[in-house]
């Protein structure tokens, strides 16, 4: 019998980055794998992190923090197996990734 509660499990894993007394910015990742060395430059609206496994990625993130047409690499590779979705609660946006091996995630 299947048991939903086996096997890889997502990890909600937070990140800050600003916050004062207007703002609040939150970057939300879901996924098995594990987000590290994160960095995010508020001027070109870069965001760099690293990932341990080849699993699926789902950021939640403030609008204001993407450009305005992300462009999402995986160690240096464009990619095209991606869903971006805006508009969401409270002008968030959900970018889920499908990388196929470990390595650097870059969106500018």
């Amino acid at each position: 019998m299947y048991d939903p509660t086996k096997g890889v499990r997502e990890l909600v894993q937070p990140i800050w980055i600003k916050e004062n007394d207007s703002n609040k910015w939150i970057v939300d990742f879901r996924s098995p794998a594990t987000i590290s060395d994160f960095i995010y430059d508020e001027e070109t609206k870069r965001m760099q992190f690293s990932f341990d496994n080849p699993y699926r990625i789902i950021i939640y993130i403030s609008t204001d923090l993407l450009p305005e047409n992300p462009i999402v690499t995986v160690n240096g590779k464009i990619q095209n197996d991606l869903e971006i979705k805006h508009g969401l609660l409270d002008n968030h946006s959900e970018i889920k990734i499908f990388p196929d091996k470990s390595g650097t995630v870059l969106i500018s």
